[in-house]
């Protein structure tokens, strides 16, 4: 974050990026830990969830014979 913040912008518009992506950062700095994440086997990014989403929650609700019913 420091390299970004000695950044030049040589436009108004890069500027206003610039700030608004240093922002982000600041905010969200304590879940950006993204190699301890991966040292400890974690899994980060959304291609994990929409995998289990695919093979998991589809493959339940697509069963054969399944009847769905709202309890009341």
């Amino acid at each position: 974050m420091e390299n970004m913040k000695r950044l030049r912008c040589k436009s108004e518009e890069a500027k206003v990026i610039k700030e608004k992506t240093l922002q982000y950062y600041e905010e969200h700095e304590e879940r950006m830990f993204y190699k301890t994440y991966r040292d400890k086997g974690l899994l980060i990014g959304s291609g994990p969830i929409e995998a289990a989403h695919r093979s998991v929650l589809q493959s339940r609700m697509k069963l054969s014979g399944q009847k769905w019913s709202i309890k009341v």
